[in-house]
């Protein structure tokens, strides 16, 4: 916290993909409560566009705009926006080589997990409801997601799981890297312990 604070802190925030039908378009969105949460713990949000094609693309985006970290978005299932997917691909891969802080929120944990070989499976009655999670952080959470990560990534410890063993929270054991399955800014009222543990990360960056 102390090497985050009076600092501005310039985070790098995904976007879902909407198709407008009557307009046939791709669009890519975002919750505007996610930015108030960005902005609630001093940061300036930038907005990635879903067209990054590499990773060296990725890079030059992240160096040129002196990114201090990445906020995986939630929204869109793995495999249903394939621009998105790439694009968040190729942010993580910059991401690791920068040593840039990332939180995944939901589909961001998902797509974490695929990053390191681990895929996702089906869960029943989770969307719209709320539940407590059990671990090193315990605490209820809300839940709006129909998939779960199969296993531990390679690399990572588990934070949380459900009482069914489905797993909640995860963090890389070395990079500044943790993603939680529930959407922070969805709560009526954002938590400070949430807040804090996106500031903590942040604060590893080598670029703050």
């Amino acid at each position: 916290m102390d090497k985050v604070e009076g600092s501005i802190i310039r985070i790098g925030v995904t976007m879902r993909v909407d198709v407008c039908l009557e307009g046939k378009e791709k669009r890519d969105s975002i919750d505007q409560r996610l930015l108030l949460w960005v902005r609630s713990l001093g940061g300036i949000p930038f907005l990635v566009p879903n067209n990054i094609r590499s990773v060296s693309e990725a890079n030059e985006w992240l160096k040129h705009l002196n990114i201090h970290a990445l906020l995986l978005s939630g929204g869109n299932d793995l495999g249903d926006a394939p621009d998105r997917d790439n694009t968040e691909l190729c942010l993580l891969e910059a991401a690791r080589e920068l040593e840039i802080a990332v939180l995944g929120i939901c589909r961001g944990m998902q797509l974490m997990a695929s990053f390191f070989g681990v895929g996702v499976k089906e869960l029943r009655n989770h969307v719209g409801t709320r539940h407590q999670i059990y671990g090193d952080l315990e605490t209820e959470v809300n839940s709006f997601h129909r998939f779960c990560i199969e296993a531990c990534p390679p690399g990572f410890s588990v934070l949380a799981s459900d009482e069914k063993g489905a797993i909640e929270a995860i963090r890389h054991n070395t990079l500044p890297w943790e993603a939680w399955m529930w959407h922070p800014e969805r709560e009526s009222l954002f938590r400070q312990v949430e807040l804090d543990r996106f500031c903590a990360l942040i604060s590893h960056s080598p670029h703050l």
